[in-house]
């Protein structure tokens, strides 16, 4: 009897690699299903994907409401997008529905196709930029730059917005020669009738209902201050204008001064 005890086997201990596979399978399971609803939430969206957004367009995006599938489609609803030096937005929509990669937006790089835009509401003018090869390196100060370039690209979104047509254009073209660069902002707007072009530079004068005559006085004598000039040139009413900011390479030095790259 005892040799019989002796020689039985003992006892296997239970497995526990299924329970411990069921563990981790139900575990990634409830992960992916939080991780589903985290990257479709517009919180993912305002906290995640939105300042990446902003970083790449160096702009403010805004959006009231969106409806995200992960990683590659989403509808944004009320979108206005916004730029710091510029009061009214530069965009508003009422939806938009684009193709993304998340991953190219988690890496930071703006990758977004077949966009389709759906509002009867949307004011955005086709912009265009045109450079020669070789643009010499400016000194200027950056801050009457960007105060004269923000006013004149609201003055020719307001003309092509005014003009009524569909075909919104706006080009910014830089040439260099002489040693000046000059910056020409060409809009297909309203135009501005052959007694305005003399006057147009003068404080105070405005065709706007609600404007004070102020940005384009300001913006020619800052452009004087830096040793350049700012010029006019239009053909009449509905034909458009064209506005011309011309700026030496090398104005004389000051505090203010830093410098630009292409």
């Amino acid at each position: 009897m005892s040799d019989e005890w002796a020689a039985a086997p003992p006892p296997r201990p239970p497995r526990k690699w299924p329970r411990r596979l069921l563990w981790t399978f139900c575990g990634l399971l409830v992960f992916m299903v939080v991780a589903y609803f985290v990257a479709t939430s517009h919180f993912f969206l305002e906290s995640f994907i939105l300042p990446r957004v902003n970083d790449a367009l160096h702009a403010t995006v805004t959006v009231g409401d969106s409806s995200i599938s992960p990683f590659f489609h989403v509808t944004l609803d009320d979108v206005k997008v916004k730029t710091t030096a510029m009061e009214d937005p530069l965009l508003t929509a009422k939806e938009i529905q684009a193709h993304y990669s998340l991953i190219d937006i988690l890496r930071g790089n703006i990758n977004v196709d077949d966009v389709t835009i759906d509002s009867p509401v949307i004011q955005v003018v086709q912009f265009f930029r045109e450079y020669d090869e070789h643009l010499p390196e400016i000194t200027v100060e950056k801050h009457k730059v960007l105060q004269i370039l923000v006013n004149l690209i609201r003055n020719a979104k307001y003309a092509c917005d005014e003009s009524g047509r569909k075909d919104k254009r706006l080009t910014m073209r830089v040439t260099n020669g002489s040693d000046m660069v000059r910056i020409a902002l060409i809009d297909n707007g309203i135009g501005i009738p052959k007694e305005n072009l003399t006057r147009i530079f003068a404080h105070g004068f405005t065709t706007k209902k609600e404007g004070h005559g102020f940005g384009l006085h300001s913006g020619i004598l800052a452009a004087k201050e830096m040793g350049g000039s700012l010029s006019v040139h239009s053909d009449g009413l509905d034909k458009g204008a064209t506005f011309t900011l011309t700026l030496p390479c090398e104005p004389k030095r000051s505090d203010n001064t830093e410098r630009l790259r292409r």
